[in-house]
């Protein structure tokens, strides 16, 4: 297999923009079981080689990067001055605008940004603190995200106290892929292939009555067409997704913000399960927004988690057939989907 332009050996972190870390820091831990976050101040007075969208950079920020192990974030928060975060916010609020696909000694940063843009991929912003380099480059037109370019979590160790006989209220395995809502696809497609190496890709073209049954859509029977290409290398997984006709979420996005991040899916739960989770559901305000039936083998559900986390909406599926995934994804085709098992 060959080494793809920028490095991928998994969804290490999904970075977030949000207005307030500690309050995201809580939702956070309480929906996927995160207690240890590492928080880091990135002050503007104490950066160095400070840049954004190629101008001296004077920001402040606060990174707070959490882990349970199976599934990691980034909450980043603006803390004054210009930089890629403050911009985020200002132009889409807040949600998910990066991905960090390895961890990173400091001299391979150095190494693939030079290699980068000598392949036309431009730094979007850079920095140095504490003798540690940060690199975010512009893969956005490209990707749909920012790629990120840094070591593993480092700062002050804070843990965040359980829930007394609570837990998530579904469980969570990994990041089986994060959604991108696309204008086109296939050019996506292939743009995650030349910089990513993605190697592995199953399609879909969803429609209902044709493959799709049982749509909603904020509740309300509906009937819609989007095409999906679900790519894979390693634990690295992708959801490319083309709206062609009717009302949908990822419509509604395109409507509002534009196309990009849309979703994180980090669990397959019995019916059963995600039953039991409608009552935290619907105690904080989270609807099922978008919801149908693959093949008689799935229901697949978004859950606006939104305005708890920080703008990222939920996939849920629940298989209904014990052999649904053989049947829907035989062979190759499972892997693309399920991923290494972790």
């Amino acid at each position: 297999m060959d080494q793809p332009l920028l490095p991928v050996e998994g969804i290490t972190s999904a970075a977030v923009v949000v207005r307030d870390h500690r309050a995201s820091m809580e939702q956070f831990a309480r929906f996927f079981g995160i207690a240890e976050w590492r928080v880091r101040r990135f002050d503007g007075n104490e950066l160095i080689d400070g840049h954004v969208h190629g101008d001296i950079m004077h920001a402040s920020w606060i990174s707070a990067r959490g882990s349970n192990g199976r599934v990691a974030f980034e909450l980043i928060q603006p803390a004054g001055g210009q930089s890629l975060f403050e911009r985020h916010l200002h132009q889409r609020g807040e949600g998910m605008f990066g991905v960090q696909t390895a961890d990173l000694a400091q001299d391979r940063i150095e190494e693939i940004a030079a290699r980068a843009a000598e392949a036309g991929i431009a730094t979007l912003q850079e920095c140095r603190l504490g003798g540690e380099r940060f690199v975010w480059l512009d893969t956005r037109s490209e990707l749909g995200v920012v790629t990120i370019l840094q070591g593993a979590a480092g700062g002050e160790r804070l843990e965040l106290g359980a829930v007394a006989g609570e837990g998530p209220p579904l469980p969570v395995q990994k990041h089986y892929h994060f959604g991108i809502v696309c204008r086109d696809r296939t050019a996506t497609k292939q743009a995650y292939e030349r910089l990513y190496g993605m190697d592995k890709w199953i399609e879909f073209k969803i429609e209902t009555d044709v493959t799709l049954t049982d749509t909603y859509y904020y509740g309300k029977p509906v009937k819609h067409a989007y095409d999906n290409w679900v790519g894979r290398r390693d634990g690295f997984g992708v959801e490319l997704i083309e709206m062609r006709y009717g009302d949908a979420v990822y419509q509604e996005m395109l409507d509002t913000i534009g196309d990009g991040p849309h979703h994180v899916f980090p669990t397959i739960c019995s019916a059963e399960e995600f039953a039991a989770a409608q009552g935290y559901f619907a105690a904080n305000d989270m609807p099922i927004i978008q919801s149908g039936r693959i093949g008689g083998l799935i229901d697949y559900f978004y859950v606006d988690t939104r305005r708890k986390l920080a703008g990222l909406t939920l996939e849920v599926v629940t298989p209904l057939t014990e052999g649904w995934l053989e049947t829907l994804l035989p062979g190759e085709a499972s892997y693309v989907l399920m991923g290494p098992d972790v």
